[in-house]
């Protein structure tokens, strides 16, 4: 009599049967009848390439059952080299590989009965999608271990090529890690856990971005797009932005949006060169915005006050139980992607959960955290993917991607995500710790659809590549240079003394976040309040009001002004001298705002109107 025992094996979902023979037919045969014990080695080379060796010895622990059979079914079609060895000597296995899966089986050549007896064997074969290599980095990432309760013992050995060094990030902790001609971590991995190892704190990218501006009117028209943004783990360097744009803004989500004047029937090309760094922990350089209230509300595709959505926010609430339940709940779908599928929405995929790509994914997690009152958001943008059957790339046009991130108050940072990969891998954990393969395009989260990213703004009926990413050895920086000047407020034409515009040019291609302008004048009664710049993007141009004021009631003008513009570090960025200014008399200096003093001066004028009339009319 024979009987069966199923158990889940790494990578991904390895499902080993056990066909046991047995001496005694009448007694049904459980895992109490065996102790197993398994040592899973990932020998990775330099190319990413990896050997991966399952080394079992299964002990009897009764007289009368033994193994006669094993099969093991890997989650990766793509494996090659296989081979099967009990003590050394070859065994003929068996080998089966479908879209999905590859299929081991095999036979034993004897039967080792008794109890005590132990039988020691190993399946090998070489993988090309645990590791991935790109530029400097490394990253190997092992599945958990389904059914870890079967096994009473299970050791994972990761052995890397010095090249890459020792792991700069790893979870969980390993038992140990130790260097000889490789370097050896070792886990004890009893509990089953996934695995993520990371050889490498960030990663560069080079990145060429096009854009096309259509205007078919009769007349010059406004047009904007989603330069990528920076964020706490993205860097943007711009070598250029071809033509320049009359304006780049920042938004309440942090997209970075340029304005483009665009002549009448014209097309006009934007063309864009940028280094891009993305890192593993946080850059404390660029601040975090903080949420608003649309970060929490209803929008299309985010229908928090559906009815399903509210019931599964009730029963999952933190933002892990809502990630473990998106991740469990879809379905990435099978159907060949050609085109850019329909955006289902959140209440929507519940009902199709079969039918999800990326954006079902983020969509969902998005619309439960938002029911739940954490904000979050949606980003989209460029994804770095050896394999895209493992992670896949669904938003077609030019390979995008898209991912949600949700926004944790106690540590004042937003934090990205991935459930689309996480279920397309099996079980690498994406939640926990994300990658280095994702750069933002844009950040979608006031609106739940734009603005669209780069590789959207695209001709009708012209498919173009509008989109290259490759791999950069360095991450340039730059000096700041800035180009300030003043400009004087004026009222019908006439110059308001002390008030003037503090306009500051950004000439480099970098960000500079949280600017203040330390004053200093040469003239002891005169005075210029500190003046906030805030952020200046790459090759932006910003406009900032500020006052000069005397002690007394005279006019006066000011030799020279001292501006030293500092960061929130009180590192100084760059000094200059201003001249030729006039100062105003000091209560001017309680009007902080010019347009207040033009009201005044409007109401006055009218005033001064009105009382002329009156005088006029008592006349007649």
């Amino acid at each position: 009599m024979q009987s069966f025992l199923r158990t889940l094996l790494v990578p991904i979902l390895l499902l080993a049967i056990f066909l046991l023979g047995s001496t005694n037919p009448v007694n049904a045969q459980t895992a109490d009848d065996f102790t197993t014990q398994l040592i899973t080695t990932y020998d990775v080379q330099q190319s990413g390439v990896t050997t991966v060796t399952h080394a079992f010895t299964i002990t009897n622990n009764t007289p009368t059952t033994f193994i006669k059979q094993y099969a093991l079914t890997t989650g990766y079609p793509d494996i090659t080299g296989v081979t099967v060895r009990e003590n050394g000597q070859p065994i003929e296995a068996n080998i089966v590989t479908t879209a999905k899966q590859t299929s081991i089986a095999f036979d034993f050549p004897t039967e080792l009965v008794g109890e005590g007896k132990r039988r020691q064997f190993s399946i090998s074969y070489t993988n090309t999608d645990i590791a991935l290599v790109g530029g400097k980095v490394l990253e190997v990432h092992v599945p958990e271990l389904g059914n870890p309760e079967l096994y009473d013992s299970h050791t994972v050995v990761l052995k890397t090529p010095l090249q890459f060094g020792e792991p700069v990030r790893i979870q969980p902790t390993p038992t140990s890690t130790r260097t000889t001609s490789v370097v050896e971590t070792t886990f004890n991995n009893s509990d089953g856990k996934a695995i993520s190892v990371y050889f490498g704190e960030e990663q560069f990218y080079n990145l060429t971005l096009r854009y096309h501006l259509d205007n078919p009117g009769s007349s010059t028209a406004l047009a904007q797009i989603a330069l990528p943004p920076e964020t706490s783990f993205q860097e943007l360097f711009y070598h250029d932005i071809d033509p320049q744009p009359e304006k780049i803004e920042q938004d309440q989500d942090g997209n970075w949006i340029a304005t483009f004047r665009v002549g009448a029937n014209t097309t006009l090309p934007v063309h864009v060169t940028t280094t891009a760094k993305i890192t593993l922990s946080p850059n404390t350089r660029v601040p975090v915005l903080t949420p608003v209230s649309s970060h929490t509300s209803r929008a299309p595709y985010w229908e928090t006050t559906n009815a399903n959505i509210e019931t599964k926010a009730q029963q999952y609430r933190t933002p892990e139980e809502m990630y473990d339940f998106v991740v469990e709940s879809l379905d990435y779908t099978a159907t060949p992607i050609t085109d850019i599928p329909e955006r289902l929405g959140a209440a929507k995929a519940l009902k199709q959960p079969r039918d999800a790509v990326c954006q079902e994914f983020a969509d969902l997690f998005v619309a439960l955290s938002r029911a739940n009152n954490i904000p979050a958001r949606r980003l989209t943008g460029y994804a770095h993917s050896q394999n895209q059957q493992l992670r896949p790339l669904s938003l077609v046009d030019d390979v995008l991607h898209a991912w949600p991130e949700y926004y944790d108050s106690q540590r004042n940072i937003w934090i990205p995500v991935d459930p689309t990969w996480e279920d397309t891998t099996g079980g690498v954990d994406y939640f926990s710790q994300f990658d280095l393969n994702h750069i933002v395009f844009a950040i979608n989260g006031v609106s739940s659809e734009t603005p669209y990213p780069a590789g959207s703004y695209k001709l009708a009926d012209q498919a173009t590549k509008d989109i290259d990413v490759t791999f950069a050895n360095t991450f340039p920086t730059a000096a700041p240079e800035f180009e300030i000047s003043t400009q004087p407020v004026r009222l019908f034409g006439v110059p308001v003394p002390g008030f003037y515009q503090l306009i500051i040019t950004n000439r480099t291609g970098q960000a500079w976040y949280t600017i203040s302008a330390d004053t200093q004048t040469a003239e002891n009664d005169v005075h210029i309040q500190p003046i906030e710049i805030g952020t200046l993007l790459p090759f932006a141009t910003k406009s900032v009001p500020f006052t000069l004021n005397t002690d007394g009631w005279q006019l006066k003008s000011a030799a020279a002004i001292t501006i030293r513009m500092n960061n929130n570090n009180d590192q100084q960025l760059y000094t200059t001298q201003l001249s030729g200014l006039t100062a105003g008399p000091a209560v001017f200096g309680t009007i902080s705002e010019p347009k207040i003093l033009v009201g005044l001066a409007v109401f006055s004028i009218l005033g001064t109107l009105v009382a002329g009339s009156v005088l006029v009319f008592r006349r007649k």
